[in-house]
């Protein structure tokens, strides 16, 4: 694991105009740490949006933020408070930009 998230840190390509990282601090899957910084960021990514409900595990956040990756879709900015805002969603822990 650690080895292919090294791999994605140092690839300076853009994936897409805009990228985001869904994340839940419950995941039973992934660790929250490696090398010493979240998991969770790329260099590339635009923004995170961290979930802190029971209900959002890895899984949780795939099965459970449709609307809200939809919507940024939609939007097609980075406008990712608007989005969740907007979805009805459980309010999510942090924005990070």
């Amino acid at each position: 694991m650690s080895s292919f998230l090294r791999r994605l840190n140092q690839n300076p390509i853009k994936e897409a105009d805009h990228t985001y990282a869904f994340v839940c601090i419950r995941d039973e899957v992934l660790p929250a740490y490696t090398f010493g910084r979240l998991t969770h960021e790329w260099p590339t990514s635009d923004q995170s949006l961290i979930f802190d409900g029971p209900e959002f595990n890895h899984v949780g956040v795939r099965d459970l933020t449709g609307h809200i990756q939809y919507s940024l879709i939609q939007a097609n900015s980075m406008e990712i408070e608007t989005a969740a805002a907007v979805s009805n969603v459980a309010e999510p822990q942090a924005f990070l930009a």
